[in-house]
């Protein structure tokens, strides 16, 4: 998740982390709360970003568990795909 203030996004410390993240295929997720998702720089317009400005306590927990569930979803895909592939290999040596 990328902390996506208007001081993280010109941050050339945050730049070098997320280049990295990146380059290690790392799925990122930018949360915005003190700008508009449109106002996120130019590298970040691929990412569906998460907006909390305006959130009450209520739409932010909310949003959090949507995120978590979506998360999760995307965990156990990849394990299920890694499983599947491994059974296949044990399967084609047996």
């Amino acid at each position: 998740m990328l902390l996506a203030s208007r001081a993280a996004c010109q941050s050339a410390f945050v730049q070098q982390e997320l280049g990295g993240a990146v380059y290690g295929g790392k799925r990122i997720i930018p949360i915005v709360w003190d700008m508009p998702s449109s106002d996120l720089p130019g590298w970040a317009a691929q990412y569906q970003a998460v907006d909390l400005r305006g959130a009450t306590p209520q739409t932010l927990s909310a949003k959090i568990n949507g995120l978590a569930k979506d998360i999760k979803a995307d965990k156990n895909t990849g394990l299920l795909v890694a499983g599947a592939v491994l059974f296949w290999l044990v399967l084609s040596k047996g």
